[in-house]
């Protein structure tokens, strides 16, 4: 069923059968992970990203009910990035800007909400407090490549 790592356990509810993806294979202090969207097709899981944890790094795992298995997505192409924001209020533990990311040919995903855009996409992205906003698109032909080639 997996090892003794930190992961995610799904559960199909056709089979009644368990499995599990393991994402690290320890746990890092101040690193965290959820699921941040989960429907028919997919379903998308955060592991947690600070520049200041020299262990962790920015991406999700992504799981495809049909063929039942995972990948991981750390970046899309600068062209699929709608927005980078920047959180400098006082109420924020450590001010922290992502407008440099913007620079690279592929741009890691920083976010912390997923959802589903009305042609097939979907949407990741995070808004700060005071109104500027991660957002990037994770294409849905894309990602059926991406599957398709693991």
């Amino acid at each position: 069923m997996g090892t003794n790592g930190v992961g995610i356990l799904t559960l199909d509810t056709k089979t009644g059968s368990w499995s599990r993806h393991d994402i690290k294979k320890k746990p890092i202090a101040g690193h965290h992970m959820g699921v941040y969207f989960a429907y028919v097709n997919y379903v998308f899981v955060g592991f947690g990203w600070h520049k200041d944890i020299p262990e962790s790094k920015p991406g999700i795992h992504v799981f495809s009910v049909k063929k039942s298995k995972w990948i991981q997505i750390d970046a899309v192409p600068k062209g699929d990035v709608l927005s980078l924001g920047y959180e400098d209020s006082p109420k924020a533990s450590k001010p922290v800007d992502y407008r440099y990311l913007g620079e690279e040919d592929f741009v890691p995903l920083v976010g912390s909400h997923i959802e589903a855009t009305d042609n097939g996409d979907y949407l990741m992205t995070r808004t700060f407090t005071n109104g500027t906003r991660n957002e990037q698109l994770i294409r849905k032909v894309l990602l059926e490549q991406a599957f398709e080639m693991n």
